[in-house]
């Protein structure tokens, strides 16, 4: 496979990032932290829907609601596309001539199919640089825990894990315990068989004591017959007794309706009477009235007599008027001639203002300026004294509009006295003795009338409580001979007493429940004998399970050992070991081959009881003993990591074309990143040869002159 372009939107630190691909070696270059690693999880995402380790939380880029990645690869000469959306169940997959395939499920199986390999080893084709380390120079008992992880061999130990369990819960028992149960139920068998027989005894004397009385039915039916009789004799003493007390009550009411016959008159002569008493207070409210008005015209009368004279009495402080209007002429006389002074004054200063020396205009003699300023103040004094005229004329204008407003009231009042008193001269007085007199009569009158309509009511009602209490009555006597009746039914007498009757009902019902008692008794002991029965069944059929239990038992040892074979070779330190050291002795071959490929100075070998390699220097310059991969130098380090990479590729994932070194170059010093850019011209000659496209993600700008294509994510960012 050939990765050819990938598009990633809002996903891990990604906003949108668009990047093509070409040729075998493709550079992955940025400082740490910038999300090269994250690049390879977006690529992995991309074919398996997930990224191990990470939610979809993680994988969606912060802040971001939705996002989603784009792979464009060619594979076996046909091209392909994958997209894949987070969050959601959007995804689709196009392969060559194929149809397209959408769903997430579908997607992925298709995408399986094409590669030819499950999930887990898909995985190998991204895993980390620390999952590496751990298999390659850790110590032991982690060095296993991740090769088993890598090559997904950590299933064993939950199988392992769960045969234990089952095991232990089928073969709890043994055949000890087997015997030991079949005999307790042996023991209870005996003791149900004996207990069962004593409870069949005890139930035919059950038996015995129920057939010593009648049927049920007719037990049931005897007490009913006493039971209806009882009540039906208890309902017709009841029926005379209410009989002779209503009948009682219907001569009281009698007697009670004769007694009021002579007073109570006709239901038209009372109307006729109501109607009179009506007419009669109809008269009487029209007479207080009537008096009533003639009073307040009275009362009216003399009040306006009261302030008429009060009128007179304030009209002659008015008379006065002439003399007022004497003085308010004089002084109208007295302000003209001072205005006529005035203008005289007012000439003789015109005529001062003309001359350089001030002359009267009167005399004609030199006037100094303090005689003109003198005669310019009475000018200006005659203008001015007139607020006495005007106070004699708005007083006389006062005084006038009242004695106006006096004579119309005076004239007004005297109108409504005339007016009164002609209503009095026609309307005389009735009189408070002939209103008392009529008042009397009307009392008088409508006690009659209450009274006669008192008895009709209460007629009324007698006759009423009569025609029920005999309907009542007519109705008991029906009762008590349809009671009589059915009493007859029965073959019992109507002289059967109540007392008779209830002692026989008592009798019967005695007898009903004895009978009831011993046949629940009976039914008690049955249903103890029928959970006998059961409860023997089911200890027979557990002692026929016991029975076949023990029978089976060496077959049942032989597959408990069998299992437990099973499960011993499946623990991790059994089979899985085992098998690691297969896998790890093939790869070993493998990744010796890849070292002399890459020209490696040394060679490795594998330590069966740790899994661990062992390195020897290829011209004998090294120890005689192997040693410990751990004790490697750096670069050779990374050698051997990028063999064993390539070597675990060909072995899990050699369909693919595709893998990935994840910071190769982590912790090596200059002199080594020299030695691994040199030996990148070897795993490129490696990676033509194999038709393989190696994605190496480092921070190391050096390696850029060796690569295909570069993703500088440094670049990318700014």
């Amino acid at each position: 496979m050939k990765l050819e372009k990938i598009t990633i939107c809002n996903l891990f630190q990604y906003e949108n990032l668009e990047i093509s691909f070409s040729g075998n070696l493709v550079g992955i270059i940025g400082k740490n932290g910038t999300g090269k690693s994250n690049f390879l999880n977006a690529l992995h995402f991309a074919f398996a829907g997930e990224v191990p380790g990470k939610t979809k939380e993680q994988v969606l880029r912060w802040g971001a609601e939705s996002g989603y990645a784009i792979v464009e690869f060619n594979h076996a000469g046909k091209h392909g596309r994958i997209e894949r959306h987070t969050p959601g169940t959007r995804a689709s997959f196009k392969y060559g001539d194929e149809n397209p395939i959408t769903g997430i499920r579908q997607v992925n199986e298709a995408i399986l199919n094409m590669l030819g390999m499950d999930k887990d080893i898909f995985r190998l084709v991204f895993v980390k640089q620390a999952e590496l380390d751990a298999i390659l120079f850790d110590q032991a008992s982690r060095r296993e825990v991740a090769f088993q992880r890598m090559c997904g061999l950590g299933e064993t130990n939950r199988l392992h894990k769960g045969l234990t369990d089952l095991i232990a819960r089928v073969f709890s028992e043994s055949s000890g315990d087997i015997e030991a149960t079949i005999a307790t139920l042996n023991q209870e068998l005996e003791n149900s068989n004996k207990e069962l027989e004593n409870t069949n005894n005890a139930l035919a004397e059950a038996d015995a004591e129920v057939e010593k009385y009648p049927g049920a039915q007719v037990l049931s039916d005897e007490c009913s017959k006493w039971k209806t009789a009882t009540r039906l004799k208890f309902a017709m003493i009841q029926s005379s007794t209410s009989l002779a007390e209503k009948n009682a009550a219907c001569e009281n009411l009698k007697s009670e309706l004769a007694k009021l016959a002579d007073a109570v008159v006709g239901e038209t002569v009372a109307a006729n009477a109501r109607r009179e008493l009506q007419s009669e207070e109809a008269k009487l409210r029209d007479a207080e009235v009537y008096e009533k008005t003639v009073e307040t015209t009275r009362k009216r009368m003399e009040a306006n007599q009261l302030t008429v004279n009060s009128v007179k009495a304030e009209s002659e402080a008015y008379n006065g008027l002439d003399a007022l209007e004497a003085e308010a002429e004089i002084e109208s006389r007295r302000l003209a001639e001072g205005r006529a002074m005035a203008s005289l004054y007012k000439a003789a200063i015109e005529a001062f203002s003309m001359q350089t020396v001030p002359v009267c205009p009167l005399c004609e003699q030199a006037v100094p300026p303090s005689m003109a300023q003198s005669l310019y103040n009475k000018m200006t004094a005659c203008y001015t004294d007139d607020a006495h005229y005007k106070m004699l004329s708005e007083k006389l204008a006062a005084q006038r509009k009242k004695a106006t407003e006096l004579s119309g009231k005076l004239s007004a009042l005297l109108d409504m006295i005339a007016t009164d008193s002609k209503w009095l001269g026609e309307h005389p007085a009735i009189g408070e003795d002939n209103l008392q007199a009529q008042r009397l009569y009307f009392a008088d009158m409508k006690a009659f009338v209450d009274d006669m309509t008192e008895k009709c009511n209460q007629s009324k009602q007698i006759e009423w409580r009569l025609r029920q209490l005999e309907s009542d009555l007519a109705h008991q006597k029906d009762e008590y001979a349809k009671n009589a009746a059915e009493l007859e039914q029965f073959g019992i007498s109507e002289q059967l007493s109540y007392e008779e009757a209830d002692r026989a009902l008592k009798q019967a019902e005695a007898t009903l429940q004895t009978f009831n008692e011993l046949v629940s008794k009976r039914n008690s002991v049955n249903a103890v004998k029928v959970s006998l029965e059961r409860r023997i069944i089911g200890i027979k059929q557990n002692l026929e399970a016991a029975t076949a239990k023990l029978a089976m038992n060496e077959t049942r040892e032989n597959a408990y050992k069998t299992l437990n074979k099973i499960a011993d070779w499946l623990h991790y330190s059994n089979g899985p070991h085992k098998l690691a050291q297969r896998i790890m002795l093939d790869l070993t071959d493998d990744t010796n081959r890849f070292l002399e490929t890459l020209g490696s100075p040394f060679s490795v070998s594998i330590d069966n009881e740790t899994l661990g390699y062992l390195f020897s220097m290829n011209d004998g310059s090294g120890p005689e003993t192997p040693m410990p991969a751990e004790a490697l130098s750096g670069g050779q380090k990374v050698l051997l990591a990028v063999a064993f990479r390539l070597a675990s590729y060909c072995m899990f994932a050699g369909k693919y074309g595709l893998l990935s070194l994840d910071e190769p170059t982590a912790y090596l010093d200059d002199a080594n990143v020299a030695n691994f850019c040199t030996l990148l011209e070897s795993i490129k000659s490696t990676a033509v040869s194999m038709d393989l496209q190696i994605l190496i993600s480092t921070h190391e700008r050096a390696v850029l002159p060796y690569m295909d294509s570069v993703l500088d994510i440094d670049a990318e960012k700014e």
